[in-house]
């Protein structure tokens, strides 16, 4: 567990560094992308803009809803604490309905046309994820179930709600490379005309179907279960469904 990087007398959040990172890794990749991709900078901006703030409320808001039932919201309000706000963690699925949500409204609002756009931010996402997702790990969140395999790994700082000195499967650097493997498929699609209006689609069913496996690694218990499943995963048949409907489509009309 490495939660804080202390450098000149600051403690740093990791988290916040990995994310960080992972959108100069983003940027730099946009710029490799212009050889072959003609878009504006000063559109992706707006729209990525947009879409980060809109994802940052819908991540919270999608955690509160499942780490707090109705009581509990309703008392917080009542009593004007809304710390929990602050305090509360964010969950991925949330940021990303909010930011495809925003991006859509916004693309009209702008007319910034999406034909090309789509599939520049799309591919972005599974980059960022992968840095976001090595943050998880260095803070404790997301932590994978009970393991005594090689590849369990003790937290012994207590900052975070992990357990201390468990042997834990690191589910979170798993999906990490999951999402940097989807970002290489996604970006090679990207840089070629014809296959760009596949990332989309690609991204939802295969996101959809790693991300529903490994929830069944996960131990953490702030998830919510419905069913006997976790509100990801019902969120991740969903869109595999959306996806797989998308692709369909897409393929029919690029046959005609």
């Amino acid at each position: 567990m490495f939660p804080y990087l202390h450098l000149l007398g600051l403690d740093i959040p990791m988290y916040g560094l990995s994310v960080f990172t992972g959108f100069c890794v983003c940027a730099l990749y946009l710029v490799l992308l212009k050889k072959s991709v003609s878009f504006l900078f000063d559109d992706v901006f707006i729209l990525g803009a947009i879409a980060l703030g809109f994802g940052f409320v819908g991540a919270k808001l999608l955690y509160i809803l499942t780490a707090f039932n109705l009581q509990e919201l309703w008392s917080f309000i009542k009593s004007g604490q809304f710390t929990f706000i602050v305090n509360s963690g964010m969950v991925f699925y949330g940021g990303f309905v909010f930011g495809v949500a925003s991006v859509l409204i916004f693309s009209k609002i702008f007319h910034i046309s999406l034909k090309t756009y789509e599939s520049i931010f799309v591919s972005s996402v599974p980059l960022i994820h992968a840095f976001g997702r090595i943050g998880c790990f260095c803070a404790g969140c997301c932590y994978g179930c009970v393991t005594d395999s090689v590849f369990g790994v003790c937290y012994s700082i207590p900052l975070s709600d992990a357990p201390i000195g468990i042997p834990l499967f690191p589910v979170q650097l798993l999906e990490s490379l999951l999402n940097l493997c989807l970002f290489i498929l996604l970006a090679i699609l990207t840089s070629k005309q014809k296959t760009r209006r596949m990332v989309l689609p690609l991204y939802l069913i295969c996101y959809a179907v790693f991300r529903f496996i490994l929830e069944f690694f996960r131990f953490d218990d702030i998830r919510g279960i419905f069913f006997g499943l976790s509100t990801s995963q019902w969120i991740s048949i969903a869109l595999c469904v959306i996806g797989t409907l998308l692709l369909l489509i897409r393929v029919k009309q690029k046959d005609k």
